[in-house]
């Protein structure tokens, strides 16, 4: 059958799943290689019940003619026509149950469109992904993606490293160019609806994307008159719900922070990005690792993201030791406890 038979029956075998088909049947209503259908069909899984009777029915010359002269190419399109015909009819069997309320206990809300088994085209994923079980299924993730200790609230983390190649740091050292890109570490945090308090009120937040802009450096003198002078139009930049100084990364022992290991700076908030959850995305720069303090943890401390409260005007600025001083985890707006595989990934991308 040249490869279209089998690859065909495949596809035909993948609709039923979650419709109550309890049996496949096909049937074979040519008489042109019979046999070699039959141990086709048997190695494909399938066992032979019944038989299949048919009665020519006289038709005219020029008919008969059309059918004599029909080459078995012709027929094995026929062949796979009929297979063609019985998927889409299955198809809209199962649309119809559907419609009667009947849903499938997977993909209920969408498709991950990257590599998955069995798929010839997708899209390039570079994330390392931790998901609840119910992300999983609603968007039909790999089930090695699922991470079963997650927090209350969170049903979605992905990692990974940037390279922004608009702000590339360059050196030149006898005639010979060598420039970096800078390099972050990148979270894209899937949360309930307002699981994470917001410090002020607003519905989502895009920081500014500008990469010519990034190589010119304004005077704060002509920044701070162009203010005055009312060049810039009141939340003419978005304004954010949080403040950066709120993101940080810190190692936690005993539900306490211990070594807080450098800021993180908000990338896009955006309220209602999938049904039911709001998305964070976060970046800070590479090089935790490197620092002498790193070097003082121990196997007990976790890495964790911790959103802090916005302190209000009136309150008094805590000095840096007060700042980096233990404190108790559920005193934070939001915490969330690395999972392993991304933060093996990360040490892994920082030390590079």
């Amino acid at each position: 059958m040249g490869g279209y038979g089998p690859r065909m029956l495949k596809a035909f075998e993948n609709c039923p799943p979650n419709r109550q088909v309890a049996e496949i049947a096909f049937g074979v209503n040519c008489g042109a290689a019979v046999e070699r259908v039959d141990r086709f069909a048997q190695q494909m899984g399938f066992e032979s019940v019944g038989s299949n009777y048919v009665m020519r029915i006289k038709c005219s010359s020029k008919m008969e003619y059309v059918l004599m002269k029909m080459p078995n190419v012709a027929i094995k399109r026929m062949t796979r026509l009929r297979l063609t015909v019985a998927a889409l009819v299955c198809a809209a069997l199962t649309s119809t149950v559907w419609a009667a309320g009947d849903t499938p206990d997977r993909c209920e809300k969408g498709t991950y469109a990257g590599k998955l088994p069995g798929k010839s085209s997708y899209r390039k994923d570079s994330f390392i992904w931790a998901v609840s079980a119910k992300f999983a299924a609603d968007y039909c993730m790999p089930d090695s993606f699922v991470e079963a200790e997650l927090p209350q609230g969170v049903e979605a983390v992905a990692y990974r490293r940037a390279e922004d190649h608009d702000m590339q740091t360059c050196t030149l050292t006898d005639g010979v160019e060598k420039c970096n890109p800078l390099k972050n570490h990148v979270f894209e945090i899937y949360t309930r609806h307002n699981a994470v308090e917001h410090a002020r009120e607003g519905r989502y937040f895009d920081s500014i994307a500008a990469p010519s802009a990034n190589l010119i450096n304004e005077r704060l003198s002509s920044t701070q008159a162009r203010l005055k002078a009312g060049q810039v139009p009141a939340g003419a930049s978005g304004v954010s719900v949080f403040e950066s100084s709120q993101f940080f990364l810190s190692t936690v022992a005993d539900g306490k922070t211990e070594i807080r290991l450098g800021g993180m700076y908000l990338r896009t908030f955006f309220e209602g990005i999938l049904d039911g959850l709001d998305y964070l995305a976060v970046y800070g720069q590479l090089g935790f690792t490197q620092r002498s303090i790193w070097k003082g943890r121990t196997s007990q401390q976790d890495l964790y993201f911790l959103i802090d409260h916005l302190r209000r005007p009136d309150e008094r600025r805590l000095s840096w030791a007060e700042s980096i001083a233990p404190r108790e985890v559920g005193t934070f707006v939001f915490a969330l406890k690395i999972p392993k595989r991304i933060e093996a990934a990360m040490i892994a991308e920082d030390q590079k």
